[in-house]
């Protein structure tokens, strides 16, 4: 929690650890805010967003850099909100008064790309499967992911809507599957796909050649640490993957076998819900048997996940 505590304390925040420096649980007592300049180490979308709506309320003017290509949605929320010269100014210093009068709207929420990542990625592992996910957000900042598709093989037909809903595009990706090659990812294209790489992980599994994964020592800061998980778990169930301070490499294709009825092979969750999700469709093309330690973790993002892989498994055995 320090690197969200520490720019609010610069601002003159009263946030106090009542237990252990750093972590949960805290004790926030309201005071008087005052804008300042802030420098990113990391480029969080999260970060960015909280120090923004802060300095809403701040005095005189905040300013955020090493935003880099983080996500977007808060800039262009505040933007329809009335908040001008937030957007254009990717990898540049942003800024925010706290004079700002925000007017009310009304809006439609599109997909989540990174929830839909996990159902297009099934949809590429598993023969005979045609799905299409609709309203989806088609903002930049998170299309990272359908990138990576395009260049692993995934047959992939993206078509924008017609009309923006107050500056978030949107469209519909139709995802099939195709015989699958490597693939890159680094450190410049994280922002715009890091909660994907759990599942993206679970892609690389069944393509032919070394997928090197660089540039990801963020994901061992979420709420687990998801290159250690997926790599542990992956290898539990006979994936080529091994383990990089920033990364992960993996060799495919793998055949991925299970365990018994009696015994299955168990993945461990560390209670986080993209790892949970991910070596669930990891689950879908193993032979055998395989189950979470925990899967009640999964509604932190997706609370019908598993009824709606049901639903879409359902479809292709009628079909």
């Amino acid at each position: 929690m320090k690197r969200i505590v520490d720019p609010l304390r610069k601002m003159g925040a009263s946030i106090e650890f009542l237990e252990s420096d750093g972590c949960l649980p805290l004790r926030i007592t309201g005071a008087p805010l005052q804008g300042c300049r802030h420098e990113l180490a990391v480029p969080s979308a999260q970060v960015k967003s909280a120090l923004l709506l802060a300095g809403l309320q701040a005095d005189g003017v905040t300013t955020i850099a090493g935003g880099g290509s983080s996500r977007d949605h808060t800039e262009l929320m505040l933007s329809t909100m009335g908040v001008a010269g937030l957007m254009g100014k990717l990898n540049s210093d942003i800024e925010i008064s706290g004079a700002v009068q925000l007017k009310s709207f009304d809006i439609q929420v599109p997909g989540d790309p990174s929830t839909a990542a996990f159902l297009q990625v099934a949809a590429a592992l598993i023969s005979g499967s045609d799905l299409t996910t609709t309203g989806l957000s088609l903002n930049p900042t998170r299309t990272g992911a359908l990138n990576v598709f395009r260049r692993a093989g995934v047959r992939l037909n993206i078509m924008p809507a017609n009309k923006n809903h107050h500056g978030e595009p949107r469209g519909e990706v139709r995802t099939r599957p195709e015989p699958l090659a490597a693939f890159q990812i680094s450190a410049e294209e994280m922002p715009s796909l890091i909660d994907e790489i759990p599942i993206l992980a679970v892609l690389a599994t069944a393509a032919q050649g070394k997928t090197d994964i660089t540039g990801a020592a963020e994901l061992r800061l979420k709420e687990s640490d998801r290159l250690a998980l997926m790599t542990k778990n992956l290898q539990l169930i006979g994936a080529q993957i091994t383990e990089r301070p920033d990364g992960m490499r993996v060799v495919g294709p793998s055949r991925l076998r299970g365990g018994t009825k009696e015994k299955p092979v168990v993945f461990e969750t560390g209670g986080d819900h993209r790892v949970a999700m991910a070596m669930s469709i990891a689950a879908l093309v193993t032979d055998g048997h395989c189950t979470l330690d925990d899967f009640g973790c999964v509604a932190v993002s997706f609370p019908e996940f598993f009824t709606t892989i049901d639903k879409l498994l359902a479809t292709i055995s009628a079909d």
